[in-house]
């Protein structure tokens, strides 16, 4: 979807209701779909796909709920609906997670999937598609680079 010059580009999403939206002046960096057993259980589905933006360029508004469900990440809901909008890592400042589920309207297109993580807690009955995007068991290698000490964390939870 294009633009007028004297117009600028945004990427916008809501929640299922409309009461609560977003609006970005970047476009997402990256999407990753997530396998992990909160995003499961969140969306009843078996797996979120995740779009990262820049968080200094993305506004909200609307009725959310921000809920921390893990020592890791707070998780955006709509206070009507319930629809989960986005994924705050405590660990990455400077970007938010928003679902891709949730997106409007993006002028500026949708990455291609970058990544599959926490592929080791994929439901038995659903297969990932061949798509020659790389797999990790938990999370991607920039992640424990970045952040050992949270790996580690999450680590002795799930034991």
């Amino acid at each position: 979807m294009s633009t007028s010059n004297n117009q600028e580009k945004n990427l916008t999403g809501s929640c299922a209701c409309g009461s609560c939206t977003y609006t970005s002046t970047s476009p997402a960096t990256h999407l990753d779909y997530c396998y992990c057993i909160q995003c499961q259980r969140i969306s009843g589905a078996p797996f979120i796909a995740w779009m990262g933006v820049p968080r200094s360029t993305l506004t909200f508004s609307g009725p959310i709920v921000h809920v921390h469900l893990s020592k890791i990440a707070t998780r955006g809901f709509c206070e009507k609906c319930g629809a989960g909008l986005s994924l705050q890592y405590e660990c990455y400042p400077e970007k938010t997670h928003v679902a891709a589920g949730t997106v409007v309207r993006s002028d500026f297109g949708i990455p291609e999937v970058g990544i599959h993580i926490f592929v080791k807690s994929r439901p038995a009955w659903h297969r990932i598609a061949e798509d020659g995007v790389p797999r990790y068991e938990e999370f991607d290698e920039e992640f424990e680079e970045r952040f050992p000490e949270v790996v580690k964390e999450l680590r002795k939870l799930a034991e």
